[in-house]
Parts: structure tokens; sequence; C-alpha cells
């Protein structure tokens, strides 16, 4: 389908290219300790048209991460979007490597009733520290004209221990004019390889704030059951977690959700 809307953007110049676009299709319920039972479900899919013009390319996507909360992008595993916003943004974006730096400006609107035009660049560094560890700066500046700027940066170190095991370690930040507040967070990730490409993923995580004042807002302890049911389509996850959040004076609360995920990418 992206190469038939692809091809009628490029017209008499289309050629097949490489492209980032991707569907997630994930079907399933989670039970919360003082809520219940209730469905759990998203889409999320980004539609890369890279032979519209030259290096430019013409993209739709949906639940821009810099609409999210860090609380949100880091535990989609196991809660909900932190907004209801339901809008598709479209632009054009272009990809540049220079040196050791991935840039990737985007200017766009959000198609929605009243139209919001917004800009962002992302930039992405490898990061050589030794034979053991590697690191990765990401950071994302941004501008919506219905909220003004704001910026995420993001700090990821990964280490492998024997053939089974995978230790990351992320620091990020997410600063937003509209709310002049800072949100932190600090995630210890252990992931195991099983047989079968199964996964096990063990999290624990620290979230902040600096509004009203630097803070922490809550941690959380989760595990990530994940196996593949067909190649690299349809996947089940079964996720355990425990979070202990400020708004409930720092009381635990339990969760499970269990999924079905269906993912289509090139």
């Amino acid at each position: 389908m992206v190469s038939s809307i692809d091809s009628f953007f490029a017209g008499d110049n289309y050629e097949l290219l490489e492209h980032n676009s991707y569907l997630r299709l994930r079907l399933g319920a989670r039970w919360e300790e003082d809520d219940g039972l209730s469905e759990d479900g998203d889409l999320k899919v980004r539609l890369d048209l890279p032979s519209m013009k030259q290096r430019w390319n013409l993209f739709i996507e949906n639940q821009l991460d810099e609409r999210e909360t860090l609380e949100s992008t880091n535990r989609e595993d196991d809660i909900s979007p932190s907004s209801d916003d339901d809008s598709f943004y479209g632009g054009i974006s272009q990809e540049q490597d220079l040196e050791d730096w991935y840039l990737r400006p985007e200017l766009g609107l959000r198609l929605r009733a009243s139209l919001d035009p917004f800009a962002r660049l992302k930039a992405r560094r490898e990061l050589d520290i030794d034979s053991a560890w590697h690191g990765q700066f990401q950071q994302s500046i941004y501008y919506f004209h219905s909220d003004g700027f704001g910026t995420r940066l993001q700090l990821l170190f990964s280490r492998p221990a024997g053939e089974r095991f995978l230790w990351q370690v992320k620091s990020e930040a997410q600063w937003q004019e509209n709310t002049h507040n800072t949100d932190l967070a600090q995630i210890f990730t252990l992931k195991q390889y099983l047989a079968n490409r199964t996964t096990l993923t063990y999290e624990l995580g620290f979230l902040g704030e600096t509004k009203p004042s630097l803070r922490s807002s809550e941690h959380y302890i989760n595990l990530r059951y994940r196996q593949p049911l067909y190649k690299d389509k349809l996947y089940l996850d079964v996720v355990p977690a425990v979070s202990w959040p400020r708004d409930e004076d720092f009381d635990p609360e339990f969760s499970i959700t269990t999924r079905l995920e269906i993912l289509f990418s090139k």
C-alpha cells in the first residue's frame, strides 16, 4: 500500500526505495487492583513516502512521542497513553548524515478540525565508550503552534552480559514551554533471550518532575514476557507490574496486562 501511494506522488520518477513505514495494532486486556478489568488496545502507524521529491519524504504519523509524557512512552507496555489525542500528523521530512550525527528535520500539520502547524528536529549520535558498552544520544526539539516549544533528550547505554542477557541504562528529560516543567526518567532494564526468540524483560523505573519542585513522581517494576506466535508479525505479551505513584501516597498498585500485537514493517 505504501509503495502504491509513493508511486502516485512520484509519478514518472518513481523507484522502489527503502522506507521507515510500520503499523502496530495491539489488542488485549488489563487488570488493575483498584479499577478491575478493562480493555487495552491501540494503533500506531507511520507512513514514509521517500520518492516524493529527491531526498524529501512525505510522512503521515499518529501518537507522536512528543505529545506524550515520559511515563506514557516508557510504560506503554502496562499503562494507557497519557493523552486521548486521536489526530494524525502529516508533513515532509529529510534525513541527513553529517559525520557522526544523524539529523531528521520535519515540517507538518496536525490533521484535525483546526490545523495545528508543527516543526520537529530529531538528532542522534552513537557514542563509542569501550568494547563492552555502547552509548547513544538522542534529542528532539519541537514546536507546536498550540503548545509552544519543547525538547526531549535521551542517553542510552547498553552492554551484553553473556550470550543471553542485555543490560540497558536509560536517562531521559523532557521540557515543555506550556507547563514550564521538566519531566525526568531513569530506567534500568535487563533483557533475557530465551528459546525460539522469546524474551523476558525486567525493568525498574524512577520518574520525576521539577514543578513545583524537584521531586519523585513515581517508581515502578515490571516484567514483560514476549513470545512470537507467527514469524515477526504476531506476538503475545504478558506484563505484570507494580507501581508506587505520588498521587496515591506511594502506595503500591498492582496490574497485569495481556495482549496480542500485530506488527507490519519493512
